[in-house]
């Protein structure tokens, strides 16, 4: 099993009223919370397999009212699980400036989309492992937070090892700009 993954999308859906909804999130889980997280960990762990969650970032946290009368909420978080014999430190979680607006009751929310990175130790060298999850519907905005990511690679001096959504087919938009400033021994790898 490889030593880190990154999870783009781990959503939790948290039900704060009684009502339909409320039995549906039950189905998933024994709280009124469904957390792929906490999900996830708990399978590989009836495995034999011991994760843990070593860098994080809150993304979308959105809540309404249904037609049933009670409260829906939404979390988006991006996530690296790393196994627990691996060595990690300096985690960080970045909401990226650019952002998709979005009007939802007449009121704007922003789609926040960012990325998650953590020192790794493999092989004795310390190496900097990234995920991210570009915008996936406006590539004017999907180019922007490429180039944000971009820019903040351009200053990493470990290797980087970046995965994520990057809602683009390769060498093109949002894979384009990140990618193209890494290292040229790392552009080589990824053909």
């Amino acid at each position: 099993m490889p030593a880190g993954r990154g999870l783009g999308h781990n959503t939790r859906l948290i039900c704060t009223r009684r009502g339909p909804l409320q039995a549906f999130c039950r189905s998933l889980s024994q709280s009124p919370a469904a957390d792929r997280e906490i999900v996830l960990l708990a399978a590989l762990k009836a495995r034999g397999l011991e994760y843990r969650s070593v860098a994080e970032v809150e993304l979308l946290d959105f809540e309404a009212p249904t037609l049933f009368g009670n409260d829906a909420r939404l979390t988006d978080h991006g996530v690296i699980l790393a196994r627990k014999d691996v060595k990690t430190r300096n985690p960080a979680g970045v909401v990226f400036a650019n952002l998709l607006p979005v009007t939802v009751l007449g009121q704007t929310v922003f789609v926040k989309r960012g990325y998650v990175a953590v020192d790794v130790k493999h092989r004795g060298e310390w190496l900097r492992f990234v995920s991210t999850h570009l915008e996936s519907f406006r590539p004017g905005i999907r180019m922007l937070q490429a180039g944000e990511l971009a820019v903040a690679l351009a200053m990493e001096t470990r290797p980087v090892v970046l995965v994520g959504d990057l809602n683009s087919h390769p060498g093109t938009e949002g894979a384009a700009s990140p990618v193209a400033r890494l290292p040229a021994d790392a552009n080589a790898a990824r053909k």
